[in-house]
């Protein structure tokens, strides 16, 4: 177990091929990077967490940790509010309600008690 990073490296490094990590608030992405002839960017393509120049990974993972604080904002104004509601009100589809709360409960901040149909949210 937990040997993805490891083998990731081994592979990369067998095939000859530049990789980076990139470290997002709600886990991780791996870029990897062709040979297209014109020679590899070292600094570019070494392995590293994303820095000030890296918006693009940033940008997702700063609409995903918006999108989890507009639904705890909803939830502790109001405790009964449905999934279906709470995607209207964070304007997001309902896999993404559903992402951003499985996130809040990861993390320990709400709870559901009682059932899905009548229960209410919890914050903790």
């Amino acid at each position: 177990m937990a040997t993805g990073f490891m083998r990731i490296d081994e592979e990369c490094s067998k095939a000859g091929v530049l990789y980076k990590f990139f470290k997002d608030p709600y886990g991780f992405t791996v870029r990897f990077y062709r040979h297209c002839g014109e020679g590899w960017n070292q600094k570019e393509a070494s392995p590293r967490f994303p820095e000030k120049g890296d918006e693009k990974v940033m940008k997702k993972g700063d609409e995903i940790a918006a999108r989890v604080e507009k639904a705890y904002e909803v939830i502790c104004a109001n405790p009964d509010v449905t999934v279906t509601l709470l995607s209207k009100e964070i304007n997001a589809t309902k896999k993404q309600t559903e992402k951003a709360l499985n996130i809040l409960k990861k993390a320990g901040r709400i709870q559901r008690e009682g059932p899905a149909n009548g229960g209410k949210w919890v914050v903790s």
